[in-house]
């Protein structure tokens, strides 16, 4: 199977967009343009900046106040639709959808595929809001690679060390603060909110890891604080509000579902996705032949493992091998992973090492070859 057919090729003029501006103009006061959240992976009220490299596989990027900013640095490859007053492109950065504005710049080699607007209108959308709720007096607290299970109550704060192995029961969490260190790894096995009244730190590499048959929606973090950060190099799901805040991906991060804050930064090779597939845009200065003229990326493979694993059971098989997760298919759960080969002799190798380890969860890996047609 090649994840690449999760790409999105065309695009598509909304009916709604257009509907929703003419029903604007008719009005003495004006009509939000779109009538739900649910399409966006980043929203913000104010600003948005994307820094480079950054791949968004599914859901349309917006910033929602009639001066609202959205900058887009170099080498992105966004399959959205873009809202903002005014927004700004990158060189070499790719938009595979429309975009609605009050001013577009596009820098050297930049383009939007779609439909260019200038018609952005003020607000966008009814901007959510966090439902009051009442924390707690305790604080949780985890010594370093502890596993441990907490069950849904009030807190005062939840905290974990390094390298933590935290099982959230299903329900809801209201809390002051919620700091996860490095490496910690949080399972969910049912719906769960976490309410956050002030700050939330989410560390590097930390892992959010579910069954596939748990849908990413079924995670919410809201928060009434004003800083909210997600460390590098981590794996999160879900949706993420936080009206009053500044949100922070930071880079090679991998975020499924929603982030909605005030102001959005998003660092470096961040992956973000709408949906639960996700897919970065493979190298074509990667691919390597052999002699049978079978043709694929020299520094990506695929990896078929069984129902029951989780993220984090691929995000093992990735570091076992110095990879990293960079494209997952739900239906079967195939993984791609990234690594640093180059050439067939050492991608041939890097798979021989993750059969011989006999993981019970791996029903087989192979290159991702490159389907011409």
């Amino acid at each position: 199977m090649d994840l690449r057919s999760l790409k999105k090729s065309h695009y598509i003029i909304s009916t709604l967009a257009v509907g929703g501006i003419a029903f604007g103009l008719l009005n003495a006061f004006p009509q939000p343009l779109l009538d739900s959240t649910d399409n966006f992976i980043l929203l913000a009220e104010d600003q948005i900046t994307l820094a480079s490299d950054i791949t968004v596989s599914s859901g349309d990027v917006g910033a929602n106040s009639k001066k609202g900013i959205l900058t887009v640095g170099s080498g992105n490859t966004l399959a959205s639709d873009l809202f903002a007053s005014r927004i700004t492109l990158g060189p070499n950065t790719t938009i595979n959808g429309n975009a609605t504005f009050n001013n577009l710049t596009k820098t050297k080699d930049a383009e939007v595929l779609g439909e260019e607007s200038k018609t952005f209108p003020s607000p966008l959308v009814d901007f959510p809001v966090v439902v009051p709720f009442q924390t707690g007096t305790e604080q949780f607290r985890t010594q370093p690679s502890e596993t441990t299970t907490l069950q849904s109550r009030n807190f005062k704060s939840i905290t974990t060390a390094p390298n933590t192995t935290l099982t959230l029961e299903p329900g809801v969490y209201n809390i002051e603060t919620l700091t996860l260190g490095n490496d910690t790894t949080v399972h969910f096995f049912g719906a769960t909110t976490i309410n956050i009244s002030k700050n939330a730190t989410i560390g590097n590499n930390v892992v959010f890891s579910q069954p596939n048959t748990l849908p990413i929606d079924s995670v919410a973090i809201n928060s009434t604080g004003t800083q909210l950060s997600i460390g590098t190099h981590a794996m999160t799901h879900g949706i993420i509000t936080a009206p009053d805040a500044t949100i922070t991906l930071g880079q090679n991060t991998l975020h499924r579902g929603q982030v909605i804050g005030r102001h959005i930064v998003v660092g470096n090779g961040v992956i973000l996705s709408r949906e639960e597939g996700f897919e970065k845009e493979s190298d074509e200065s990667k691919i390597v032949e052999i002699e049978d003229g079978t043709r694929f990326f020299g520094n990506e493979l695929l990896v078929l493992l069984k129902d029951e694993a989780t993220l984090s059971d691929a995000q093992a098989i990735a570091q076992f091998v110095n990879g990293t997760i960079t494209g997952f298919d739900p239906n079967p759960p195939l993984y791609q992973i990234e690594l640093s080969t180059n050439d067939a002799d050492s991608m041939i190798a890097v798979i021989s090492v993750i059969i011989d380890s006999a993981n019970p969860l791996i029903i087989e890996a192979i290159p991702n070859l490159l389907l011409e047609f």
